[in-house]
């Protein structure tokens, strides 16, 4: 015995209570470790055989039967799963795995164009209002997800158009669900339509609906996913005005206190080649109505959808606000300035005092000099093959048609919608101020209100 133990009894008791603390913990994980890692004989009639005795990560070769690169303890990959775990992993299906994605989406942070093709989902769910096409309000019912503890419930329903890789596709019955994650397309509403789904390279997919490709996507962890591309401000703020009025200039768009264009709109390069305009001046008005110029456009190739191929401008100097009708024949012009002269004396209480056209047949004839003797106004007629005479109309046509182009050029419509262009054309110049004007609009001028 050593001196410091008979010196001190108690250090001694202390050292042997903790050495046999430390035997019976080593015993008890031991005993653990041999209950969840040795194998048993499931037969009763046969006791329990012990394969192995390894514990805390280290082969014993002593106490083993198998080999060192075999033992399960130091090589945990290597143990074979259980039998319950094989079962559960080779009955489990699809739906399953995405019913459990599903219910990991709702919490997970929220994505408002990432899609995910659903096999699961009964119906096309979405979580950004502006998506919808129009929204409408439905009898609010619970749909149930992989996780009982997170139903969700809808707020709304309707059409959907989403831009997948540069091609537009509406959806019907769509449900807004805000709380979701991620944005689903259902597959059992995409078989509504004759659908095709082919597995591409560098696992990606595309989905052919009616003949036609619409869907392609990359398949991220067993799930189709596509993007949606939310479009973007391209334009600079004063870009964007410039194109919604119809490309005025841009004195035009400081006077209306908008941001001037950032750079030279090509659009107005193309649109707006003409020749120097006429320098030509007309006796000063003080009034609507007191002096109207009229000119005919056309024949214009394509006709209209509807079947126009000629319009009729018509122009107050006062207010140098313009109306435009759109003609078949010729012949139309006259009926067509009658039924304006009554609306517009009408609207204004006064009476047309002086008319300016060319020397047209459709202006020059009968009827015309009939109406002038029998309303008492002045028809004045410019030369023949000189513009400039009638020159208030010629550059009202100027504006409408340059105007008509870049909507054309822009919206990269067919031609045959140039009535359409032709009518909005007209609309936007009077809303735009003119410097003539005291920058006041023809609009607000010819109806007394501001535009």
């Amino acid at each position: 015995m050593s001196t410091e133990a008979t010196e001190n009894p108690s250090n001694t008791l202390n050292r042997l209570q903790n050495y046999a603390r430390h035997l019976k913990s080593k015993h008890k994980k031991i005993k653990e470790e041999q209950t969840s890692t040795a194998l048993s004989s499931n037969s009763s009639n046969h006791p329990s055989r012990l394969v192995y005795y390894c514990a805390n990560g280290v082969h014993n070769p002593l106490n083993t039967s198998h080999k060192p690169n075999q033992c399960y303890v130091e090589f945990p990959h290597l143990r074979p799963k259980k039998r319950n775990e094989r079962d559960n992993q080779s009955n489990s299906s699809p739906s399953t795995h995405l019913s459990t994605a599903f219910a990991l989406m709702t919490s997970s942070p929220k994505s408002s164009c990432k899609i995910v093709i659903d096999s699961a989902a009964t119906h096309h769910m979405f979580n950004n209002k502006s998506l919808f096409t129009s929204l409408e309000l439905c009898a609010p019912f619970v749909i149930s997800t992989g996780d009982p503890t997170s139903n969700l419930s809808t707020g709304g329903k309707g059409p959907v158009s989403l831009i997948i890789n540069g091609k537009l596709l509406s959806l019907k019955n769509c449900l807004y669900i805000p709380c979701i994650s991620h944005n689903l397309i259902s597959m059992i509403q995409l078989l509504e339509e004759s659908i095709i789904i082919e597995k591409l390279a560098q696992e990606r997919f595309k989905v052919v609906i009616n003949g036609e490709t619409t869907i392609t996507g990359q398949i991220i962890n067993g799930l189709m996913s596509v993007t949606h591309e939310e479009p973007k401000a391209l334009m600079w703020a004063g870009n964007v005005w410039h194109h919604r009025l119809g490309h005025p200039s841009n004195q035009a768009i400081k006077t209306l206190g908008l941001p001037s264009l950032s750079n030279t709109c090509e659009t107005c390069i193309l649109g707006k080649s003409t020749l120097l305009p006429f320098s030509s001046s007309f006796e000063k008005v003080n009034q609507p109505l007191e002096c109207i110029h009229i000119d005919l456009v056309g024949p214009i190739t394509p006709e209209s959808n509807s079947g126009f191929q000629y319009f009729l401008t018509i122009v107050d100097q006062f207010t140098s606000f313009k109306l435009v009708r759109f003609l078949k024949t010729k012949n139309e012009a006259f009926k067509e300035f009658v039924e304006w002269k009554a609306y517009a004396e009408n609207l204004q209480s006064l009476k047309i005092k002086k008319l300016v056209s060319d020397k047209g047949g459709e202006f020059e004839n009968k009827n015309f000099s009939i109406l002038a003797s029998s309303c008492s106004f002045v028809h004045i007629f410019a030369p023949t093959s000189t513009p400039e005479h009638n020159g208030f109309a010629k550059r009202a046509n100027r504006t409408i048609l340059d105007k008509a182009r870049c909507l054309l050029l822009t919206s990269n419509l067919p031609r045959s919608y140039w009535a359409k262009a032709v009518n909005t054309a007209s609309f936007l110049s009077n809303l735009v101020p003119t410097p003539s004007k005291d920058n006041l609009s023809p609009f607000s001028l010819w109806s007394s209100k501001p535009s």
